[in-house]
């Protein structure tokens, strides 16, 4: 060990971190929902420096186990409890200090809670008073100990932030769900995670004006990844088919399948031979072709179909198959029934972890 001075002043820091009231979080910051259910509100708060319930239970707990070891009759019959419990802290703190490692001490904590506080009712019995101040003093000091200063309120890092606006997005809050994004986006204006989440609330807020100026600066952002232009292009090509505009989603259709030279470029009605089953690829052909049925060019969105049905990954080429020989079009004499659209069926692309994205 290099540094075992350093090493021990760590494992100090960790301790105090593991005696204090502040539920340390390891993905989803427990403050950040508190607000948004009933539960976590009457069970999980803060209030200054003193947290609830660990900021309550933690303290008679710890003075229940000094009690019990100054016990001499009985502390024999809570030596399981105290190895449990001291084994239990040190295999934590050499590992990883968060809320959830604790959870196996709590039922421990409250046992030894009752004990303390059936300790200081029992000497306040008997009446002495020397027992009971010197009690007083070692709650007093476990109290401040467990609601020190790392419980305060503070404001939520963005990796919080961004958990709370993408369950804001889910449950429908498009507008607050948008002014989190936006909040993160003034301090961090390059981070494409957050602008990808900020494009979907917008999208699906019907707010596509602003979704296509996001899209679209996007693009300008530095040393840009291709896939992240693909992705872009995608999304904005959705946004102009929500708003009609076809002939715009053609283009940016058009650059995705012109992006890769491995790639057939799109000339007009033309495909060259296609090989590969790039998952992408196929999907920007079964959009084209919805594009083109909707602007009434049935010959080119057959073509692209006829295209993915020879070619494509199963996903595409069973929903070509569907369409091609059970949906009859309108000049063979009957309805033609509604196409798939890509828009409802494929959902917009995923991405990693939203953490990585914070540095």
């Amino acid at each position: 060990m290099m540094d075992p001075a350093g090493y021990l002043k760590i494992l100090g820091q960790k301790l105090n971190l593991f005696f204090n009231g502040y539920e340390i979080s390891s993905n989803r910051n427990i403050y950040a929902f508190i607000s948004e259910h009933p539960l976590l509100r009457a069970l999980v708060w803060k209030s200054g420096h003193f947290a609830f319930p660990f900021g309550l239970i933690a303290p008679f707990g710890l003075l229940g186990f000094v009690s019990a070891l100054k016990d001499k009759k009985k502390r024999t019959s809570y030596l399981l409890l105290f190895y449990f419990f001291l084994t239990a802290i040190g295999s934590t703190l050499l590992f990883f200090n968060t809320a959830r490692f604790w959870m196996t001490l709590v039922p421990i904590y409250i046992l030894f809670a009752a004990y303390g506080l059936f300790h200081l009712i029992n000497i306040y019995k008997q009446g002495s008073k020397r027992g009971l101040i010197f009690s007083i003093i070692l709650f007093v000091l476990f109290f401040s100990m467990v609601n020190g200063k790392i419980a305060q309120t503070r404001d939520l890092p963005p990796p919080d932030l961004m958990h709370l606006a993408i369950k804001y997005d889910k449950e429908q809050k498009h507008q607050e769900a948008m002014e989190l994004f936006s909040r993160i986006l003034t301090n961090d204006s390059d981070n494409l995670l957050v602008k990808h989440f900020l494009g979907r609330s917008l999208y699906s807020a019907r707010k596509l004006d602003k979704a296509i100026s996001l899209y679209q600066g996007m693009l300008y952002t530095r040393d840009l990844d291709p896939d992240w232009r693909r992705y872009i292009h995608e999304q904005l090509a959705l946004v102009h088919m929500q708003m009609g505009n076809h002939k715009e989603a053609i283009d940016e259709y058009k650059i995705i399948l012109s992006m890769d030279p491995d790639r057939p470029v799109f000339h007009g009605k033309e495909f060259f031979t296609i090989h590969d089953e790039n998952f992408l690829y196929y999907r920007t052909l079964f959009s084209l072709s919805e594009v083109y049925r909707l602007i009434g060019d049935k010959e080119t969105s057959l073509d692209l179909l006829r295209q993915i049905e020879k070619d494509g990954p199963e996903m595409f080429r069973r929903k070509a198959e569907d369409i091609l020989k059970n949906r009859v079009l309108p000049e063979q004499g009957r309805t033609s029934g509604r196409y798939p659209s890509v828009s409802e069926e494929i959902p917009f692309t995923r991405v990693r972890s939203t953490d990585s994205f914070f540095t």
